[in-house]
């Protein structure tokens, strides 16, 4: 994640425990002395605007210690519970530019984030929260993470994809018109072949594909792939993308897919399709 503001100077660090449980923020001087001057025991006015758009002032205080030398304490009781903010989250306090009326104090933006674990991979998203009142905690906030968009990675090669109804979970098959699988198979009414593909986890599977034409649908492919569907524990809904991948050197001339299964979750109130990888373990 690139800092986008990259003309502008921040500060920044990981919350310790510590940190999280006494409501406080601890930076050596040295971290932020383009921003404040240095007074032993002062006492100063740290103003931020939260990713919410919502102002706040915390109060930061100047210290000297022998051993440690120089550094910053700053309080942010209300802040650091009504976010609810955890231990190794990433602050970001970045400078902005002061507007038209505004007091000459150094104003800043602050920025939360968190890194969660989706799908076997570590992503650090933007935390925002949106506070309510009600009686139940867990619903009183809404925990909305900015994440980069799922791209293809593979835009340069050819694929086929559906998502997965309620029988073709049940029954262990899938089905694709014709149509959509045409640039990858010649079409062999009643014909068996072999649908070569390596999952997620580089794991090899070979599929038993059918051809069949039907006088009201036309023609359409089965793809039986019995213990891989039992394997993975496909769902409704879920998208399976078959993208055909080069053939290695010394490989038998037929074409081999590479299989990626997507399942959309509910996290943090937004909707997310994620890359799904099962390791069976004994």
């Amino acid at each position: 994640m690139q800092n986008q503001e990259q003309g502008r100077q921040s500060f920044a660090k990981h919350l310790t425990q510590s940190e999280v449980k006494d409501h406080i923020i601890f930076f050596s001087y040295t971290d932020v002395a383009p921003f404040f001057e240095f007074q032993e025991g002062y006492l100063f006015f740290v103003n931020v605007t939260d990713s919410l758009g919502k102002a706040w002032t915390f109060i930061g205080t100047f210290y000297m210690n022998p051993e440690i030398g120089k550094y910053v304490s700053i309080k942010w009781p209300q802040f650091s519970s009504e976010k609810r903010l955890k231990a190794n989250d990433e602050v970001i306090f970045t400078e902005r530019p002061l507007r038209k009326g505004e007091a000459p104090l150094k104003k800043f933006k602050l920025v939360i984030k968190r890194k969660i674990r989706l799908f076997g991979l570590d992503i650090w998203g933007e935390l925002k929260v949106v506070c309510c009142k009600c009686k139940v905690s867990k619903s009183c906030f809404q925990y909305l993470l900015t994440f980069a968009n799922m791209k293809n990675q593979e835009q340069a090669r050819q694929s086929f994809s559906k998502h997965l109804t309620l029988s073709e979970v049940k029954d262990r098959i899938i089905f694709f018109s014709y149509t959509d699988v045409v640039p990858f198979f010649e079409f062999q009414e009643g014909y068996l072949f072999f649908v070569n593909v390596t999952d997620s986890l580089r794991k090899p599977w070979t599929f038993i594909g059918t051809f069949y034409a039907n006088p009201e649908i036309g023609k359409y492919v089965s793809i039986k792939w019995t213990k891989f569907s039992s394997e993975k524990r496909l769902k409704t809904n879920n998208e399976v993308i078959f993208t055909e991948r080069p053939r290695h050197e010394g490989e038998a001339p037929w074409k081999k897919f590479k299989l990626v299964i997507k399942r959309k979750i509910k996290l943090f109130g937004q909707v997310i399709w994620g890359e799904l990888k099962f390791i069976i373990v004994s």
